[in-house]
């Protein structure tokens, strides 16, 4: 039986991971041209991928977006990208989140800066209310699954933050710290 054995580099080895993330796009490109050519198919260099969930995606972070803005009234068009805007407009629903259940009177201006990074606190399982609730969308906007956007960080949303944890390089520990969140917000 045919088989391939890709050896991409060292999932320890930084330089290996920056390189594999620069370059995931040509090295996909390869794999892919090398495998039709043992099949002995047509192989279009320029084709463009359609993905049968694309359009999924991009009703799910349209939703958020709405959703963002049914809460937090930024003005903020459902574009269905997490584009600049959109996390911009994450960051100051983080900060109104943070003014309200830490009393943090951080300046709300969608950017993150010392008071932001001062008064965050991690959000572990269990955990209820506004900042569970923009970690879900958080999540749901990097292509993760935490269920509903109900508020409550519970098990499904503690699987999708360990999995979004891991494939980003941080310790998959389940609480969503600061450098998780700066991470979802990139």
């Amino acid at each position: 039986m045919p088989a391939f054995l890709l050896e991409l580099g060292f999932l320890s080895n930084e330089t290996d991971n920056r390189l594999f993330d620069e370059n995931l796009t040509a090295y996909a490109r390869a794999i892919a041209k090398g495998a039709s050519s043992f099949f002995e198919l047509s192989f279009n260099e320029h084709a463009r991928p359609q993905s049968a969930s694309s359009s999924f995606e991009e009703n799910e972070i349209s939703d958020m977006q709405q959703l963002l803005e049914a809460r937090y009234g930024f003005g903020l068009p459902p574009s269905g990208r997490f584009d600049r805007p959109t996390k911009k407009a994450a960051v100051i629903a983080l900060q109104i989140e943070l003014n309200g259940a830490c009393d943090a009177q951080i300046p709300v201006n969608g950017v993150i800066g010392p008071e932001t990074l001062n008064a965050f606190r991690a959000i572990r399982p269990g955990d209820k209310g506004g900042l569970a609730a923009l970690l879900q969308v958080l999540l749901i906007l990097n292509g993760y699954d935490p269920g509903d956007v109900d508020g409550y960080f519970g098990p499904r949303t503690g699987t999708a933050l360990r999995f979004f944890q891991r494939d980003h390089y941080l310790a998959p520990d389940g609480k969503a710290g600061i450098q998780t969140f700066m991470k979802l917000l990139q």
